[in-house]
């Protein structure tokens, strides 16, 4: 059988196609399952970042906190609306001072007309009652605007 020099060309081109194609078949594979494999690690690792994260700011988490929330949801039921003014004494406000800055917020303070302190947070605006005991943790009234 004689081959033309055309015919013989297309035959070593295709035959070098299919066997870069069939060579390249086992690295592929190889590397689906280094990428398989990379991804189980990734996986991992992002898992324990997580974790980490979790407990940190579990940890972390203020007590005052659900405290506040207790005080909010009572207003809310007798109101039907979130209190404007949340009245603290000064471990209740560093605390929710701590709160914020780990949270990455801004404590935006500010001195009220009455020359009191005030701190928005958690849909009320918390005014600290030097005077009171330094756990308190009441609504305000309407003579703090």
């Amino acid at each position: 059988m004689r081959l033309s020099r055309r015919q013989a060309t297309e035959g070593l081109v295709l035959g070098l196609t299919a066997s870069s194609v069939l060579g390249a078949v086992p690295a592929e594979a190889a590397q689906g399952a280094r990428n398989i494999a990379d991804d189980a690690v990734m996986t991992q690792t992002l898992q324990e970042i997580r974790n980490a994260i979790r407990a940190h700011v579990d940890r972390t988490s203020p007590v005052v906190l659900e405290a506040i929330r207790r005080v909010q949801r009572a207003f809310l039921l007798a109101n039907q609306k979130y209190p404007d003014y949340i009245e603290v004494g000064v471990n209740v406000w560093e605390q929710l001072y701590a709160w914020k800055i780990h949270t990455l917020q801004v404590p935006d303070i500010s001195v009220l007309p009455t020359g009191r302190y005030g701190m928005p947070a958690l849909q009320s605006l918390f005014v600290l009652r030097v005077n009171a005991d330094p756990n308190y943790l009441g609504p305000g009234d309407d003579a703090l605007q």
